[in-house]
């Protein structure tokens, strides 16, 4: 039996879901960092209304790790946390793309061709 310090096997599923889950941690961060640099501010009051990136970095890490580690420490809710947190990250991403200025959005396809 695993105890709180250990790993335990993860399914598949699990495995898709949480990577899935945790890129889009990432996507709301660095879409965030694009909306500061436009003069934006930040709507979470952990944050505070003007974040640096070392800040945004460090709370990135800390919801990934703490999530991963609640999802193998509850087996059992596995799957009400990662779809949680999959919903809850896309909502987030697209009601902030809807209300942030167009010149402020990320321009995705941009990005990922490594032109942004």
């Amino acid at each position: 039996m695993a105890t709180s310090a250990q790993a335990r096997e993860w399914s598949q599923e699990e495995i898709v879901l949480e990577s899935i889950g945790v890129g889009l941690i990432w996507v709301d961060i660095t879409q965030t960092k694009k909306f500061l640099r436009h003069g934006v501010s930040e709507a979470n009051i952990i944050l505070g209304k003007h974040p640096t990136d070392a800040e945004l970095n460090k709370w990135g890490v800390i919801t990934s790790l703490s999530h991963v580690w609640a999802v193998n420490k509850y087996p059992e809710y596995s799957l009400y946390l990662q779809w949680g947190l999959i919903i809850l990250e896309g909502a987030v991403i697209k009601y902030t793309n809807d209300v942030v200025p167009p010149n402020a959005r990320v321009n995705w396809s941009l990005m990922y061709s490594g032109r942004f």
